[in-house]
């Protein structure tokens, strides 16, 4: 996303999911598992956002959802139905905010616990 100098102001990187088809390759490329990845792109309902980022004086303006409805709108297009985020802290109110629009179903959960030896 570009701001009215056009400068880049923000970023998010999403595709589709490569699990099933990593699954179905046993994790291995060689020698016929690229087949699998190569559907994967082709054949595919679930897209996995991996990466977003954005400069911090337009942090809290609300352009990371501006970029999630672009993004939504055209994975609807290219036949899309569900996404997967990347690792979310649960205390990142801000993150989590942001996925109520879209009817969220959290069905995964991992935590770091500190304990001083």
């Amino acid at each position: 996303m570009v701001n009215d100098k056009n400068e880049m102001i923000g970023f998010m990187i999403a595709m589709p999911s490569l699990s099933n088809a990593f699954r179905k390759a046993n994790g291995r490329l060689f020698p016929f598992g690229w087949w699998h990845l190569l559907r994967a792109f082709k054949n595919n309902d679930v897209l996995d956002f991996y990466l977003a980022g954005i400069k911090k004086q337009y942090r809290g303006m609300g352009v990371d959802l501006l970029m999630v409805v672009n993004i939504a709108r055209a994975s609807v297009a290219k036949g899309f139905r569900f996404t997967e985020s990347n690792q979310e802290l649960e205390t990142n109110n801000k993150i989590q905010a942001q996925w109520k629009y879209f009817d969220p179903l959290q069905h995964k959960r991992k935590r770091i616990f500190k304990k001083s030896l």
